[in-house]
């Protein structure tokens, strides 16, 4: 799901889609300022990390502290809706059904 939000964030310096973060039992609000495209395949790494280290029954948050990721996220004056969280949000049941099916044919 992360991987998909930053896939799915607009990038132009880079800085709000390298600054998604994953936490488990608790938010991760830190936002790095000096982020920039560059940044955005460690930003990946990090969130597959962290996926690794979820369990079953774990609370797991995926946040972005950006000061202007609402305005991305549902758009401003002069900047069209983004919708990167929106869309991620309307794909998990059928991302969840897909996950319980790969895991009803493994344990078979």
């Amino acid at each position: 799901v992360a991987d998909t939000l930053i896939g799915r964030t607009p990038q132009d310096s880079g800085r709000l889609a390298a600054n998604w973060r994953v936490g488990i039992a608790r938010a991760d609000d830190t936002f790095d300022f000096d982020a920039d495209v560059t940044d955005i395949a460690t930003a990946r790494q990090r969130a597959r990390t962290m996926a690794k280290r979820a369990k079953a029954g774990d609370r797991v948050l995926i946040t972005n502290a950006g000061p202007y990721a609402g305005t991305v996220e549902f758009g401003g004056e002069h900047h069209r809706p983004a919708k990167m969280i929106g869309l991620t949000y309307a794909e998990l049941p059928q991302r969840l059904r897909e996950a319980i099916r790969r895991a009803r044919r493994e344990a078979n």
